[in-house]
Parts: C-alpha cells; structure tokens; sequence
C-alpha cells in the first residue's frame, strides 16, 4: 500500500503541522509560522534550522514485510551530512547515513521489516530538511497510526537539545527521553540558541505537560563579560514561558560540563549558578546539568561541549532519575 497524504499526517509525531505541495510531497515543519518569519527576518541561519526535523517521527503499527520511502533531502543546516533511523519495537533495524553533495539529493530507502506485527519509528533527520514523496508498505493488512500514553513535553535549547552532534536521530536524548516516558513531544531546539523570549509563540498549537528549557551555555560565551545581560534575557524568557503555559510543568537543565580552561571557567561556573538561582526564585525545577554526562571527553562528539551516542544516552537516564526525584515524572 502506498500511504496517502492523510495517513501520513496521523502517523506523524513530533510536527506542528504536515504540508502537502502542488506536486504531491510533504513536509513537516515543527515552528509556527509566526516563529518561522521571526527568524527568517533575524537569523537566516537559525531560520534554516528551524525547517530542519528534529524530533519528528512517523510511528505506526504494521504487518508488512518492508517499506520503501522516497525521499528528497534539502540543507537544514550547515551540515553536509544527514541520518534517518528505522526502530522496530524499540530497536534500530537500519539506518540511513547520506552525505549531500550540494544543497540537496534524492533517493530511496527500503527496510526489510520482521514477521508479524510490529510497532515502526521512522525517525526523520536531525539536520535535514525531509521531502517525503512516496512511503510505500508491502504486504501490509495491517496499518494502524501509534498513539503514545504518556505525557506532552516540549523541548526547547540550543544545539545540544537540536541533537546537532548525533549521528542516529533516535539516539539523542531528546529521542531517548520520549521513548521512556512514551510521549508526544515537540523539539524545538536550534544550533546556536540563547534565552530569546521574542521567539516563544502565545499560540502555540502545543499544550506541554512538561518543558525543558537547556539555554545558558551559548549565553554564557556570547556574552562571557555582561552577566546583566544573560541573566535579562532568562528572566524575561522564563516569565514569557510562564505567562503562555501557566499549568506546565517547566524544567530548567542547566549547562552540560565544557573542557574549559581555568580561566573560562572562572565566569563559565558562576554564570551556571545564577541562571540555577533565577530559575529557583521563580518556581522553575532545576536539574544540574553537570550530574548528567561524565566530565570526560570521550562522552561529548568534539570532546568538549556536544555529547555522543553515549553521552545521549546517560543524559537521558539521569534527566528520567531526576524529573522523578523531582515529581515532574511518576
């Protein structure tokens, strides 16, 4: 069976909304419109970014014995580079690693799939802006959208949270965390972000359960000498927040360890604890950035600042530990 355009749009997790072109493709776009021409007039950079596709997948229950996508795949950021992953009951059974000659390629992917029923993410690429032209299942009697039990969370920080240094687009923590907890979630992290309360939309079409907020560490270094600036721009950012999802559960990860010299450190470490202590005086959940992925370079992709593989996945784990000591989770 080949997939229309409606059974795409209620098989996908983690968009804002499912765009259909003249020419039968879909796109997937996980910022608001309003949030788009924001950064299209401010950051041509972030602004292609935000047309990337972190976090969205396609998740349903089938019978079939494979799938075949046909895809197109254009620039969503300065990478050359881009993955897609195919999760069979929790599993990764392929996954797709393609370099873009130029700003975009095409082709297709096809995916032998298990005997019997079985629950399918295709997790779409961090880094790339997806063109789905055909999603096509063999053998398919049975074909039924997933729907996760667990709660809403939005996701919102910068490159780190954008999954910018994961190879495997269901491997990050933000991927990692909704697999745990089964949630509906939307990521809109961007490479390079600080605490920008323009960019929070009142309209939303998202009603979270819970927010992580993971700012303060590109804060921190555009602004290492200015600490009223940093910590203006948090205070207004998180009483923005508030004011638009006043009954969520809102979660502030502090900044991950950096290989630093001494020097930096010497504003890198206070700048950590008063974006804590603002959090803390406004209500806000703080969990220690530092607890979460080991001091050691063979955790992060660039050895200092953008965990790995393995460096996702302990962020995960402790970030799951944390909101339950917490009571965020139960």
């Amino acid at each position: 069976m080949i997939l229309s355009y409606s059974q795409i749009k209620e098989i996908t997790l983690g968009a804002l909304d499912v765009v259909q072109g003249e020419n039968g493709s879909i796109t997937f776009k996980r910022f608001t419109d309003e949030q788009a021409e924001y950064y299209r007039t401010h950051n041509e950079g972030y602004f292609l970014r935000s047309k990337s596709n972190s976090g969205i997948r396609l998740a349903f229950v089938t019978d079939a014995s494979s799938l075949s996508i046909d895809y197109e795949i254009l620039r969503g950021s300065s990478a050359n580079w881009f993955q897609l992953d195919i999760v069979c009951d929790g599993a990764i059974i392929k996954h797709l690693d393609v370099r873009v000659p130029e700003d975009h390629c095409e082709g297709t992917f096809e995916c032998a799939l298990p005997e019997g029923e079985h629950t399918i993410n295709v997790h779409l690429p961090n880094l790339a802006i997806f063109v789905l032209k055909k999603f096509y299942l063999a053998g398919a009697n049975v074909f039924t959208p997933y729907t996760p039990k667990g709660p809403k969370i939005l996701f919102l920080g910068d490159s780190i949270t954008y999954g910018a240094s994961s190879f495997y687009p269901s491997l990050c923590y933000t991927a990692r965390l909704t697999a745990m907890t089964d949630a509906t979630t939307l990521n809109q992290g961007i490479g390079g972000e600080i605490f920008r309360a323009d960019i929070l939309d009142p309209k939303l079409p998202f009603e979270p359960d819970i927010i992580t907020i993971a700012f303060g560490t590109n804060d921190w270094s555009c602004a290492r000498n200015n600490p009223e600036l940093r910590i203006s721009r948090a205070d207004a950012y998180w009483k923005k927040l508030k004011s638009i999802f006043p009954n969520a559960k809102i979660v502030y990860i502090s900044p991950l360890w950096r290989g630093l010299s001494e020097e930096e450190n010497l504003t890198f470490l206070p700048a950590r604890k008063e974006f804590e202590a603002l959090a803390r005086s406004l209500g806000i959940t703080v969990v220690d950035g530092f607890t979460l992925v080991p001091h050691l370079s063979e955790f992060y992709q660039d050895k200092t600042l953008h965990p790995n593989e393995s460096g996702f996945s302990l962020y995960a784990e402790n970030l799951a530990v944390a909101f339950k000591k917490s009571g965020i989770l139960h």
